[in-house]
């Protein structure tokens, strides 16, 4: 389809250039049909590349290789003389576990829920009102988040101490 329209462009313009006396058409048509046939006969000839060009492309890749192994190389001796060297430990201010621990408390007393969170916090909690009861699964990263999710939640005013 696309050779029968290129075709058809040929003919239009090689009519529409015609002159009386000075172009035999039917000679030029024949001409360009012959030279459309060869360009479709003759196979597409693969691009060389001179030994030269892919000589200099393998030596760079070859280069930008060692480059990076070199500076891998570097970082791995600059983390292991880093590790190897003993830091003094730093004096911490956390009085309270750093993760995050899940309580979780079944129709229990309040009385009975401020003590075990002493006992994790290492603290001395009393209530504002111990007739209350508590149920469900609590997790806080601090104390003091935990408390007051359950001054909300009960209504009550809670107390702390360090023991």
């Amino acid at each position: 389809m696309k050779t029968d329209e290129k075709q058809k462009q040929l003919e239009d313009f090689v009519l529409s250039h015609y002159q009386h006396g000075k172009l035999d058409t039917q000679q030029a048509l024949r001409n360009v049909r012959e030279r459309l046939q060869q360009k479709e006969e003759q196979p597409q000839q693969a691009r060389t590349i001179p030994l030269w060009q892919r000589l200099r492309h393998i030596a760079a890749a070859v280069v930008l290789v060692l480059v990076m192994v070199s500076a891998y190389a570097i970082y791995r001796s600059s983390v292991n003389h880093q590790s190897s060297t003993p830091s003094t430990p730093q004096p911490t201010a956390i009085t309270q576990p750093a993760a995050a621990k899940t309580f979780h408390f079944d129709n229990m007393p309040i009385n009975q829920v401020l003590a075990e969170l002493g006992t994790y916090y290492g603290r001395q909690f009393t209530a504002s009102d111990t007739t209350k009861h508590l149920t469900g699964d609590f997790e806080a990263e601090s104390p003091e988040m935990l408390i007051e999710l359950i001054e909300q939640t009960l209504g009550i005013k809670i107390m702390s101490s360090e023991k």
